[in-house]
């Protein structure tokens, strides 16, 4: 999965971080932790898994280390690392026991890699804040909790 992320990624023009303020992407990341929201199916899981991976991937890449100082702890390079691994093992581990495919979660991540993918890019391209912050918003409803 990371290897694809990579390559498309790296497709995405470098963000300027004077575009882009922290408190928006931390206050939706935050509106997402608080949604209630969580995966709740394998599908869930690899949306997860995606959007932590293209944001892992592209934020130590495209925004400097002063701004990322500036984010929740849990948007950080290696923290978002560690939640795209968690959901795409957890996805792939329950796609294996509900169907005893692991080509579905293969298929899944294909899907829902673009999909993340854009997300990132309206942070950029989007003419509103509710667009350009969605992938934050998916981010939280997405965060690791270990109860």
């Amino acid at each position: 999965m990371s290897l694809r992320v990579t390559l498309l990624a790296t497709a995405l023009i470098a963000l300027p971080a004077t575009a882009q303020s922290t408190d928006y992407m931390n206050g939706y990341y935050q509106r997402g932790v608080e949604s209630g929201v969580t995966p709740e199916n394998p599908s869930d899981m690899v949306r997860c898994a995606s959007y932590w991976a293209v944001w892992s991937q592209s934020a130590g890449q495209d925004w400097d280390a002063a701004f990322m100082e500036r984010l929740s702890p849990d948007l950080r390079p290696a923290e978002s690392e560690l939640a795209a691994g968690y959901w795409a093992q957890m996805a792939s581990d329950r796609f294996e026991d509900e169907t005893g495919d692991s080509a579905r979660f293969e298929e899944e991540v294909d899907m829902a890699t673009p999909i993340a993918l854009k997300a990132y890019s309206d942070l950029r391209t989007a003419p509103d804040a509710r667009d350009r912050y969605h992938m934050f918003r998916v981010l939280g409803a997405c965060h690791l909790t270990f109860e």
